[in-house]
C-alpha cells in the first residue's frame, strides 16, 4: 500500500519531473543499464575523448597453460619472449603483402 502522502497529484509530479525521475527498487549494480547506465554513457563519452583520431585494432596473444605454469615461477623471461614474439608476429601481420595489404 502507497504512502498515505503519495497522492495521485504527487505521484503524476514526480513522473512529470524530466530531471528527477523516479527510480524505484534501485539496485546499484554496476552491471545495471537502468542505475548505472548514465554513469556507463557518461565514463565512455569522457573516454572517447581520449582517443587519438585513428583505427585502432584489438589483438589477443594467448599461450598454452602448460607455458602459463612455467610463467609463473619465470615472469620476467617468459613474458619478454612473449612480448617480442608478438611484436613480430603483428609487425610481420602489419606488413603484409603489397598484393595483398592488410584490412
Amino acid at each position: 500500500m502507497a504512502p498515505q502522502w503519495l497522492t495521485p497529484q504527487v505521484q503524476l509530479q514526480f513522473v512529470a519531473d524530466p530531471v528527477n525521475p523516479l527510480a524505484y527498487n534501485s539496485c546499484k549494480n554496476r552491471h545495471c543499464p537502468k542505475c548505472q547506465g548514465p554513469a556507463a554513457r557518461d565514463w565512455m563519452d569522457a573516454r572517447a575523448e581520449d582517443l587519438l583520431p585513428v583505427e585502432y585494432f584489438h589483438v589477443v596473444i594467448t599461450m598454452p597453460a602448460e607455458i602459463a605454469q612455467i610463467t609463473y615461477w619465470n615472469k620476467k623471461e617468459v613474458c619478454g619472449l612473449l612480448f617480442k614474439a608478438s611484436a613480430e608476429t603483428v609487425m610481420t601481420i602489419a606488413a603484409g603483402s603489397p598484393m595483398r595489404p592488410l584490412g
